[in-house]
């Protein structure tokens, strides 16, 4: 009963912190595409405690975000389907409309929703594979590990120049 109350405790300060961004872009991605893997597929983490299964989705969510930013987004752009402003226009528009942060924040989600569809189809296409080639099943989950290394280490360097580009436009906006 303790460890049930600490749960609660625990996962109500966690979804206090939370933000609608965060849920929409990470958590709710997460949620179904654990969700499409677990019954389409069979694959389910065994955890008896809900604060680590947040944290299970959450991290699916990001991988899912991460990829749709990485590989869906510039996909659509090279076909076509989308054009997007340079990110110091998008500072600049963002301080004079105020619509503009919670569009872009729409707009991630559906490009993450995007990615988790794409990503399922992979993992279908994979598990079929691995299905028919049981031998490749070890060779996969390295592959996957070093895949999600180089997912985030290009997240880390996209997110860096977000950084580096805010302080930039940050610091010509105040003359030095």
């Amino acid at each position: 009963q303790f460890r049930q109350m600490r749960e609660e405790t625990v996962l109500e300060k966690l979804l206090e912190q939370i933000s609608a961004y965060e849920l929409l872009n990470n958590l709710l991605p997460g949620a179904l595409l654990y969700a499409l893997l677990s019954r389409h597929t069979g694959y389910q983490f065994k955890v008896d405690n809900v604060v680590l299964e947040i944290f299970i989705f959450y991290f699916i969510g990001l991988v899912a975000g991460r990829f749709g930013s990485l590989v869906i987004e510039p996909v659509y752009k090279k076909l076509g389907i989308i054009n997007t402003a340079d990110y110091k226009d998008f500072i600049a528009a963002s301080k004079k409309d105020s619509k503009i942060e919670a569009l872009s924040s729409k707009n991630n989600m559906y490009r993450t929703f995007i990615a988790v569809l794409v990503l399922y189809a992979i993992w279908r296409i994979v598990d079929w594979i691995v299905v028919i080639y049981p031998i490749l099943r070890p060779w996969f989950i390295r592959i996957g590990v070093v895949l999600l290394i180089l997912l985030f280490s290009f997240s880390y360097r996209k997110q860096t120049k977000y950084v580096f580009d805010r302080i930039n436009t940050q610091i010509k906006n105040e003359g030095r």
